[in-house]
């Protein structure tokens, strides 16, 4: 991949032990930055919920000096880039047993900035199901097998996929979280037995709070998403983007979108 560059563990490399945890068994972590100017956005708020999944699964997380200054080392010098740092919980050996205390393998790894379809989006509903589990869910762990095969379930045809749990219940789409505009209220799907609890997901609920604007976290069904009067979704790479259609439904652009853009600052699509 052209401009691709990585660190691991501080040293420029690309290339991580074939005992390691994270590559056997997901075993770890990892986060997604929009980078500007060379730094990264939101930075606060993405090594919270970092600390908060190290804290889950009982991995030791590296001072976040260390990580900051490997993040602007590989950035430095480049233009609006997209970041990514991973953390295993390091070298083990055959078998899921941890043994002892492995030292994290920590990557940070600089992406060129994408290109984005400008627009509104279109997106199909998935018929991969998210695994319900407590435990996991809210963190971005590097279990990712749900989504990569709900993401083989299209091609150019949409630009997201909604997803679902087991019981039915919206949960988030594939690599974004999904908004709902009824009744001049702001309507979220909990994400607390599935899902991520995404930096932006959390940003736009503080925004709106200041707004002035009734927000509703709970969990609901197609049934809410068909009678949405609009829908956007949020990462924190991408911002806010509206939705226009979900496979036959079509939505307007929700009334509070602008505002609630300003508000949290997310026009990075166009840095």
């Amino acid at each position: 991949m052209a401009g691709f560059e990585s660190l691991v563990d501080g040293v420029p490399c690309s290339v991580v032990p074939v005992l390691d945890r994270g590559l056997a068994f997901g075993d770890g972590l990892f986060e997604t930055l929009a980078v500007h100017h060379g730094r990264p956005l939101r930075w606060e708020a993405h090594m919270h919920r970092l600390l908060q999944g190290c804290r889950r699964l009982g991995i030791e997380m590296p001072p976040e000096t260390v990580l900051l200054a490997e993040l602007e080392r590989v950035c430095a010098g480049r233009g609006p880039s997209v970041a990514k740092i991973l953390l295993t919980r390091g070298r083990g050996e055959r078998g899921y047993r941890v043994r002892g205390t492995p030292t994290p393998t920590r990557v940070v790894l600089r992406f060129p900035w994408p290109q984005f379809r400008q627009g509104a989006l279109r997106l199909c509903v998935c018929r991969t199901r998210l695994g319900i589990n407590p435990r996991l869910a809210g963190i971005k762990h590097l279990n990712r097998l749900e989504q990569v095969l709900a993401r083989q379930e299209w091609g150019d045809e949409y630009d997201e996929g909604l997803m679902l749990d087991q019981t039915d219940a919206v949960v988030e789409c594939v690599a974004s979280n999904l908004f709902l505009w009824r009744d001049d209220a702001l309507f979220t799907p909990l994400v607390d037995r599935a899902g991520v609890d995404g930096v932006m997901r959390r940003a736009v609920l503080e925004a709106a709070r200041s707004l002035g604007i009734s927000v509703h976290v709970q969990r609901f069904g197609l049934e809410a998403v068909r009678q949405a009067e609009g829908v956007f979704i949020t990462n924190a790479v991408t911002g806010l983007r509206w939705v226009a259609q979900i496979g036959d439904w079509r939505y307007r652009e929700p009334f509070p979108l602008a505002a609630l853009a300003a508000q949290t600052e997310s026009g990075v699509r166009q840095p």
